[in-house]
């Protein structure tokens, strides 16, 4: 009990650190992809500075998420990384550049403006890396026993291209609500206008998301619409599209705080609304089963910490969310965090 216990306390911190990620540095990177179109450059010197207290600390949250990921989930780690390689670096690079490029724009006169470029480009290409990441974890990792079997270039899928883009559009959304929040004056109205615009982008984008989404594996259509999964998962888009009409409200009425609120209030639904699937079944061919015998289709999200019942190893314990299993030379699918932690009390 104390060990299951301890790992359910690990995904909370894991999820959390990741979920406080999206939300603060959601809007630190939006900033930087609206930063090139700003009506003036005094714009340009507000929207750096409005972020210039929070931005370092914002990117705390990931290094939090990663590590946490790392010290109680070694395998789970050891999976996505090798999934992940290009993806992540390409966002670890941007994000190292962005920062470069904000602390160099202050001090730069001349060069000031290849330093915007900079910001810029490090903004979008994070951004968009973040994004690629997330479709590739809701389409699936392929791997066998408890080993990534795929390639580096698995993640390089329509779907997971196509979800960078739309995270880009997100995060301005994102950057354009604070900027309404923290600013007056024209740069103020600027951003109310590229507001309205971004959130018809930002609803057509999850809209199609969600659509395609079922469409990546017959496994994920026959749990998102069975019931009572449907049920559990009906109240994920009434949500945001309550959270999207609020939002259009707040900017029709120059509301300032307002609008970031309803921005932020709608990354909650949206980040758990990817992967609310139930738990794979078993697959005869490698060691994945479902923690306490539960059968294929059965909902339920369980994180147990128990020996598997057919397994003598009483250090085998898993969490195994959101699980896609395909039969064939062992192999499965795993989706958003659904994962193998092998480990004991050592």
């Amino acid at each position: 009990m104390e060990g299951s216990l301890l790992t359910l306390a690990w995904v909370a911190i894991v999820g959390f650190a990741v979920f406080m990620y999206v939300l603060m540095d959601g809007f630190d990177l939006g900033i930087g992809i609206l930063y090139p179109f700003a009506p003036s450059e005094e714009a340009r010197d507000v929207m750096m500075n409005s972020v210039a207290p929070v931005w370092d600390f914002n990117e705390t949250w990931l290094i939090l998420g990663g590590a946490g990921l790392f010290a109680a989930f070694p395998i789970a780690y050891a999976v996505v990384l090798p999934a992940m390689y290009l993806p992540l670096l390409l966002m670890l690079i941007a994000l190292i550049f962005r920062g470069v490029a904000f602390e160099f724009r202050f001090k730069a006169r001349s060069s000031r403006h290849l330093w915007n470029k900079a910001f810029f480009l490090g903004s979008l290409l994070a951004t968009f890396a973040q994004g690629v990441v997330l479709g590739s974890f809701i389409q699936g990792i392929e791997v066998e026993g408890r080993n990534f079997a795929g390639t580096m270039l698995d993640w390089l899928t329509p779907f997971s291209l196509f979800c960078g883009v739309a995270l880009i559009a997100g995060y301005a959304l994102l950057g354009s609500t604070w900027l309404i929040w923290r600013t007056i004056g024209i740069l103020q109205d600027w951003c109310f206008r590229v507001a309205r615009r971004l959130l018809i982008v930002v609803l057509v984008l999850v809209a199609a998301v969600s659509l395609w989404t079922p469409f990546l594996d017959a496994s994920i259509a026959a749990r998102w619409f069975s019931v009572p999964n449907i049920l559990l998962l009906s109240p994920v888009p009434l949500m945001v599209g309550f959270l999207a009409f609020g939002l259009w409200r707040a900017l029709d009425e120059g509301r300032e705080v307002l609008p970031f609120a309803f921005a932020m209030g709608a990354v909650r639904p949206v980040l758990p609304g990817v992967g609310d699937q139930p738990v794979a079944g078993a697959d005869p061919a490698g060691d994945h089963r479902v923690a306490g015998g539960r059968p294929a289709g059965n909902p339920g999200l369980p994180a147990d910490r128990h020996g598997l019942p057919d397994s003598d190893d009483p250090d085998l314990h898993r969490l195994q969310l959101l699980g896609f299993p395909r039969q064939g030379n062992g192999r499965h699918w795993l989706s958003l965090m659904a994962v193998i932690i092998e480990g004991g009390d050592h």
